[in-house]
């Protein structure tokens, strides 16, 4: 057991760090940062590689991809505290939920 556990660290398929970067590379585009990592923490990966990791790999602009998927599900002001809840949970901060639903070309409404 030792020889094959020695055997797959030698190559890497035991890396947290490597699987958490390549993680973060797959997902960024639909997550935010926060929720990748309480995803790789859910997997058991460690804070110190989580955050390694998404130092070297994250490169995701968060509010595009918030306003990408306003855009994407129509939003109107009239759903407004639906479309903030829905965002929160996916990991988005408040402050750059907020600031994404006040530009001009979504709603002043807001």
């Amino acid at each position: 057991v030792a020889a094959a556990v020695e055997y797959v660290k030698q190559y890497h398929y035991i890396d947290d760090l490597r699987y958490a970067k390549q993680y973060i590379r797959y997902h960024q585009q639909k997550k935010s940062s926060q929720r990748l990592k309480m995803d790789l923490m859910k997997k058991g990966v460690g804070r110190e590689q989580i955050e390694q990791a998404l130092a070297e790999e994250f490169v995701s602009d968060e509010r595009a991809q918030i306003a990408e998927l306003l855009e994407k599900r129509h939003y109107d002001a009239a759903q407004a505290d639906r479309m903030y809840q829905f965002l929160m949970r996916r990991g988005f901060k408040s402050s750059d939920i907020l600031a994404v639903m006040r530009e001009e070309h979504f709603f002043d409404e807001f």
